[in-house]
């Protein structure tokens, strides 16, 4: 997605990535496919990993924060699109990190109807995914 590359600073995309790191770790062993994801997202935000390693750890309301000094309202959205979409890229959700994502989104100024949609837009995915790799394996 060009448009966070091109229209995030440096300073945002920091702020972006270390949102998502905080996410990536709430349950302190991340699987190897939400690794994958946020270093997807890392490539795609057009950081260096030299660069995405000097994001310093926060706090949750020091994200929060955070993402409300990113000026673009959609690109805090697709920060917390993309935070959702880490915590379910295993198919696994815990209470602790949806807690977490609403604390995020509502701190940075979105509504909780929104991150609802979001989570649900989400779930849709999950269950899509899943309804294919039925599909892909039944009947053999």
């Amino acid at each position: 997605m060009s448009f966070l590359c091109d229209e995030l600073t440096l300073e945002e995309k920091r702020i972006y990535l270390g949102c998502l790191a905080y996410v990536l770790n709430i349950n302190k062993r991340p699987s190897p496919a939400k690794i994958d994801y946020l270093q997807s997202k890392v490539r795609e935000i057009c950081l260096t990993p030299s660069e995405f390693k000097k994001i310093k750890p926060l706090s949750l309301e020091q994200m929060a924060i955070g993402l409300r000094k990113i000026k673009n309202v959609i690109a805090r959205r697709y920060a917390l699109r993309d935070a959702i979409l880490l915590v379910t890229v295993d198919h696994e959700l815990s209470d602790t990190e949806v807690d977490a994502i609403y604390k995020l989104g509502m701190g940075a100024g979105i509504s909780q109807d929104k991150i609802d949609d979001i989570f649900m837009w989400a779930a849709q995915g999950v269950a899509w995914q899943i309804e294919g790799i039925r599909l892909i394996e039944e009947d053999i």
